[in-house]
């Protein structure tokens, strides 16, 4: 499945005009259990830019790039900008525990800050061959 549809699919319920999607995301396909994966949490990761950081703005958005060197990985970055101040919290939650182990047991990873200027996170997964 391709990785734009996931994110199409997943998204479109937030309002695809709030979300950039990089046109080097074109063409990248993941495994079905991988999308599934990434369904959760690309979901997880919306529904907090409502909640918390820039989708809770009229003026905010989130902007999903390739990663650089990810020609044989499905690695993305995800950003949002426009939002309220960021604090970052040592407080753990469930969804911060979701967003940390969805991919793990398919060979991916996420890893994010809680930047003033917005919310980060780095996603890495295998591709499909």
């Amino acid at each position: 499945m391709e990785l734009v549809e996931v994110m199409g699919k997943t998204l479109a319920p937030f309002g695809l005009g709030r979300f950039s999607l990089d046109e080097a995301l074109q063409g990248v396909s993941v495994r079905d259990e991988i999308a599934a994966a990434m369904g959760l949490l690309l979901h997880e990761m919306a529904t907090n830019a409502v909640k918390y950081g820039a989708l809770s703005s009229a003026k905010g958005k989130v902007v999903v790039t390739r990663a650089p060197a990810s020609t044989n990985n499905a690695d993305f970055e995800w950003r949002e900008e426009g939002g309220p101040p960021v604090e970052p919290t040592s407080r753990e939650g469930f969804g911060t525990r979701l967003m940390q182990q969805v991919l793990r047991s398919q060979g991916g990873s996420v890893r994010f800050e809680f930047e003033p200027q917005g919310f980060r996170a780095w996603v890495a997964c295998p591709a499909a061959p």
